[in-house]
């Protein structure tokens, strides 16, 4: 900078010093009132346009809470972000009814709906149910029940006008308290607004029928049947129609694309089996799926043993028993070897998994034997040291059948292909702890890809595109919950409170320094 361009600046400086100087004290007092005011006004109108800005856009709320409680998780945020279809998603009652359901998760709830509609193809709408035309509405969804009082959302195709109306107990979880009064303890929103899209947008609804006929689990007669509920909730989660099939009195259905025969306890009939094959063959069109899980403690199974080595495939004796430690859980009063971790074989079904670091964890898995290996491929298999355990019937020591270096399968599919190419699979799935509630559903599950590797080996057989396994993000006692009341009360305290306090703080003192 030379010496002019200094000099000038120094003449402009010293000329802003005496303006300053020439003010009155009255004049400078004035200045800096109105100084205040400006940057009250300012601050104010921040906070109008902040707490208008959020109330338009969701997207600029923050989520502080650990687990997310109000964010739509990635699965969900993936699956709108791609949908090809508009929905409209109609609420029936108004926001803030919707709130007063339950303090925690009626705002949980509502926050989720607000943060889907900011997908471009999702339409969101609250109706004032008691000034609406019930005729109207009647004409329009004719298949609900408008006698009932626990319609809550209704899912819309925008360009068909299909339609599933969704109850209240379908997206909150009901309990009950000490004092036997239902009380909402959860709630279930992303899975049944996805699910409902997927249904009313689909070409074709795939059809699952699950066994029931030879003391299955999913026989409501059944000991265990507790032991794997959440399998048919995951299952219509995913846009996947349920229906039962008893085999041991009649055939499957010819609309049904899936069988899942969870653990039979006694063997099929010749009768059952020629069903079961005629079934899959299709009169030669194939398309269909058997889902097999061994139950270890079932009765001898001539006919299911037979059937299953004209697809190439063998259910093996004992468990298999991890001998590499970062194979095996430790489980309290369990042998960690035989709680074993799977590795992933065929890649062709876990295209769709969104963390493939994660394993299938297969509890007293038995092994599964290839027989013809053109027809049988893995699908999940040990480690390359693990033995197999003999469990003992006697009170002996168990035995163990020592590894000679090669994996055991610990589930494999068999398919059959037509002239057309189209293929008919039987799956045999060797734990059925693999699918209880413990490891798909439970705090556990969230460590091991046991339910979305499940769903995706569906998913990936019947084309079915979506991959929607959702899991319900509870509101903690860590989590901030902001109710509409505490809305107001915050909005009241920032935007009028804090700044008239300002003002009025800002006169008086300008009022003393101007007697002064």
């Amino acid at each position: 900078m030379n010496n002019e361009n200094i000099k000038n600046k120094e003449t402009a400086t010293e000329a802003v010093k005496t303006s300053y100087k020439r003010m009155t004290t009255k004049q400078r007092k004035l200045f800096y009132s109105i100084f205040i005011i400006i940057f009250l006004l300012i601050f104010a109108g921040v906070n109008v346009l902040a707490t208008f800005l959020v109330n338009k856009f969701p997207a600029l709320e923050l989520d502080l809470t650990s687990g997310g409680a109000y964010s739509l998780q990635k699965t969900t945020e993936e699956y709108l972000d791609y949908m090809e279809t508009e929905v409209n998603v109609k609420v029936l009652m108004e926001e803030e009814t919707l709130l007063s359901v339950d303090s925690t998760y009626g705002y949980q709830v509502n926050q989720l709906l607000r943060e889907m509609s900011r997908y471009n193809k999702v339409n969101l709408e609250y109706l004032n149910i008691e000034a609406t035309s019930m005729k109207s509405m009647s004409e329009k969804y004719p298949d609900v029940d408008w006698s009932s009082s626990d319609n809550l959302i209704i899912v819309e195709d925008a360009n068909t006008g299909k339609y599933e109306c969704l109850a209240l107990y379908d997206v909150f979880s009901p309990s009950y308290d000490s004092s036997y009064n239902v009380v909402i303890s959860g709630q279930y929103l992303e899975q049944c607004v996805l699910s409902s899209i997927q249904k009313i947008t689909a070409d074709k609804v795939i059809k699952i029928a699950l066994s029931t006929g030879n003391g299955e689990f999913f026989n409501e007669n059944s000991d265990l049947y507790s032991y794997c509920t959440y399998l048919p909730v995951i299952l219509e989660d995913n846009a996947y129609e349920i229906e039962e099939v008893n085999l041991l009195s009649q055939a499957p259905s010819d609309d049904t694309d899936i069988i899942i025969m969870m653990a039979p306890s006694v063997d099929l009939t010749k009768e059952a089996v020629d069903n079961l094959s005629a079934w899959l063959s299709n009169d030669g069109n194939n398309g269909r799926t058997l889902f097999y899980v061994p139950f270890d403690y079932a009765e001898e199974t001539p006919n299911l043993d037979l059937f299953l080595e004209q697809w190439g495939l063998k259910v093996g004796e004992g468990y298999i028993s991890e001998n590499d430690l970062n194979k095996g859980l430790a489980m309290m009063g369990e042998d960690s070897n035989v709680n074993s971790m799977m590795d992933y074989y065929d890649e062709t079904y876990t295209e769709g998994l969104t963390d493939r670091s994660l394993s299938v964890l297969m509890p007293y898995c038995l092994p599964i034997e290839i027989l013809d290996e053109e027809m049988a491929t893995p699908l999940l298999r040990s480690s390359d040291t693990a033995d197999i355990l003999i469990p003992s019937t006697d009170g002996s020591e168990h035995q163990y059948i020592k590894s000679d270096g090669t994996p055991h399968n610990a589930a494999a599919i068999s398919t059959k292909t037509n002239d057309n190419d189209e293929s008919s699979q039987v799956i045999v799935w060797g734990s059925y702890d693999g699918l209880s509630n413990q490891w798909t559903y439970s705090s556990y599950s969230s460590n091991f890809n046991n339910t979305a590797y499940f769903i995706n080996l569906l998913n990936t057989l019947t084309d079915n595109d979506a991959m929607i396994v959702i899991e319900s993000v509870q509101v903690g006692g860590d989590s901030i919950i902001v109710t509409s009341a505490q809305q107001i009360a915050v909005f009241v305290i920032f935007v009028i409170i804090i700044p008239v306090a300002l003002v009025v703080i800002g006169i008086i003192v300008w009022n003393k320094r101007r007697h002064r």
